[in-house]
């Protein structure tokens, strides 16, 4: 785990920083203090979840900055994800997986087959599990988790290459070419998969199937397969 390389993470949010001091929220501190037992002269990493991570000393109740460190451990890679809505853990691993595999971004959507759909209260509960998972990845950012009502509205405007987590009867398919510059945007289905017409609207729209072996994976292990997919086609695993 990053927090045996780095030291412990802690989560700095809207916490304020004044005069190289980051005052934890009362959530934060009581982990840091109280449960992981952290004492004065400690080193922790503290990440603002906007691209910097701090490493800092434990004062008292705050954290003395010592060096700031920009985009620490995060991919050159521009990575984004688009999911149907998952159903309990595996919502949760979904998201932990994303964050883990250095994407930028989760937009959910109700597909057709999508057993679960999401209120506001549920992307919240979303949110903190990603916030647990970047303070355990060790990373600068914070994925940003969005709802969207249609797969149109989740890349609209976008400049993007879409991948499409299915299988494909080109053989080229198997060693997909992913340019670093890029913006990529992986597409995975829910539980049920895609439907004959979402499919449809996709490849029309210009995805490019990502074939992820002959067995059918469920939809939170294919986020993982195929993010890892990407990153290694792009020299980055």
């Amino acid at each position: 785990m990053v927090t045996q390389q780095h030291g412990e993470f802690v989560y700095v949010g809207d916490a304020r920083i004044s005069d190289g001091r980051i005052t934890l929220s009362a959530d934060e501190q009581h982990h840091l203090l109280r449960v992981r037992r952290a004492r004065n002269g400690d080193e922790v990493m503290a990440t603002d979840g906007h691209g910097t991570v701090y490493r800092a000393t434990v004062v008292d109740q705050f954290l003395e900055i010592r060096e700031t460190l920009p985009e620490f451990c995060e991919s050159a890679l521009q990575l984004h994800v688009i999911c149907g809505c998952l159903q309990g853990d595996s919502a949760r691993e979904a998201v932990a997986s994303a964050v883990q595999l250095g994407a930028r971004s989760l937009t959910w959507i109700r597909m057709r087959r999508s057993q679960e759909s999401f209120s506001d209260s549920k992307l919240d509960k979303l949110r903190r599990v990603a916030v647990q998972s970047t303070k355990q990845a060790g990373r600068a950012r914070l994925i940003e988790q969005t709802l969207a009502t249609t797969m149109q509205d989740a890349w609209s405007g976008e400049v993007a290459k879409l991948w499409v987590a299915h299988p494909s009867d080109n053989p080229t398919d198997h060693e997909p070419y992913v340019d670093r510059s890029s913006r990529h945007i992986l597409i995975i289905g829910p539980e049920g998969g895609f439907d004959a017409h979402e499919l449809g609207m996709l490849f029309d729209a210009g995805a490019t199937p990502l074939p992820l072996g002959a067995c059918r994976l469920r939809s939170e292990v294919a986020l993982a397969a195929g993010l890892v997919h990407l990153r290694s086609r792009a020299g980055e695993l």
